[in-house]
């Protein structure tokens, strides 16, 4: 771990919560470019998403959605793995690198989209 992640680990953990904190990190472009979902996306489009984006830290097994819940943003993973969750049957895990969440980029007829899915951090994890 970096000694800016190590910093940001070290100011999370003392806050003795095992809620998501935003920590105004940042989120490159050149990450975002590298995940299969955005590598083909414009590049102002990708540096917009970045300058939007903000940082969440998580511990082991918080929540970081819901299923169910109003698809509000989309999350990139920087570091760490997760479990996705459906109907309380985990149906897969991913790591660094790794986009979900996805549903919050669509927009549907006069109404949101709605997580279909669960996810659990495995670890410390920074979306």
């Amino acid at each position: 771990m970096a000694d800016d992640e190590n910093k940001a680990f070290a100011a999370f953990t003392q806050r003795g919560s095992r809620t998501r904190h935003g920590l105004g990190g940042t989120l490159q472009p050149d990450f975002i470019l590298k995940t299969k979902e955005f590598e083909d996306c414009n590049e102002n489009f990708v540096k917009e998403l970045a300058l939007r984006a903000t940082v969440e830290l998580f511990t082991d097994g918080d929540v970081v959605l819901h299923q169910g819940d109003i698809a509000d943003k989309l999350y990139f993973l920087k570091s760490g793995d997760v479990d996705i969750w459906v109907n309380h049957v985990k149906v897969s895990s991913v790591g660094s690198g790794s986009v979900f969440g996805l549903a919050a980029m669509f927009d549907t007829s006069g109404g949101f989209n709605k997580r279909n899915a669960t996810v659990k951090s495995i670890g410390f994890c920074d979306c």
